[in-house]
C-alpha cells in the first residue's frame, strides 16, 4: 500500500471516529465494544456528547453491573476527549 493511500485511509478513519463516541469506540476500541448498543447505551453516548459540547454539566449514571458504564465513560469518553482535545483536564473519581 502506498504511503499516500495509507495516509488517506488514516484520515478517513479519524474523521469517521470523530463523528460520535460510539463511532470512535467501534473504530478504535473494538475489543471493548463487542455488541451493538442498546437504546440505553445510545442514550448514554448522547448524554456524554451533550456534556462535551455544553460546559458546566454534571451527569450521574446508574445501571446494573456489567452494563458497560466504566467502558463507556472512563475508556471511550476519556480517550475520545484526549484524542480530539475536547477536554483540557480529565479527573476520574470512583
Amino acid at each position: 500500500m502506498s504511503q499516500a493511500l495509507a495516509n488517506d485511509l488514516r484520515q478517513v478513519r479519524r474523521s469517521f471516529a470523530q463523528r460520535s463516541l460510539y463511532a470512535f469506540a467501534k473504530t478504535y476500541l473494538r475489543r471493548y465494544v463487542t455488541t451493538a448498543p442498546s437504546s440505553a447505551h445510545v442514550e448514554i453516548y448522547e448524554l456524554l456528547h451533550h456534556m462535551m459540547i455544553s460546559r458546566g454539566q454534571y451527569l450521574a449514571i446508574a445501571a446494573p453491573r456489567g452494563f458497560g458504564k466504566t467502558t463507556m465513560i472512563t475508556t471511550v469518553y476519556v480517550l475520545y476527549s484526549i484524542c480530539y482535545a475536547t477536554e483540557s483536564f480529565i479527573v476520574i473519581l470512583s
